[in-house]
């Protein structure tokens, strides 16, 4: 996973996922807390990265995203 954000994921893995195709995701996060999307649309892909955009996510996973987002902006700004 590279890119996260509330509304959406871009990730890479051999999948087998086609653009348009409304998925479910697990996901890990760098501080190993599990994410459930529960729908999530496939907006494009390349080779095997995709971008899919969130339909919907539980609360408790919304708040853990809002969560690890707010970390990076937080150790992002002491880096500087």
């Amino acid at each position: 996973m590279w890119n996260v954000s509330l509304t959406g994921w871009r990730f890479s893995g051999n999948l087998p996922l086609r653009i348009g195709e409304v998925c479910s995701l697990t996901v890990i996060l760098p501080t190993q807390e599990t994410l459930y999307v529960v729908a999530a649309i496939v907006r494009w892909m390349r080779g095997e990265e995709y971008g899919v955009e969130t339909l919907v996510v539980d609360d408790e996973s919304r708040d853990e995203v809002e969560d690890y987002l707010a970390q990076l902006g937080n150790d992002t700004m002491v880096s500087d």
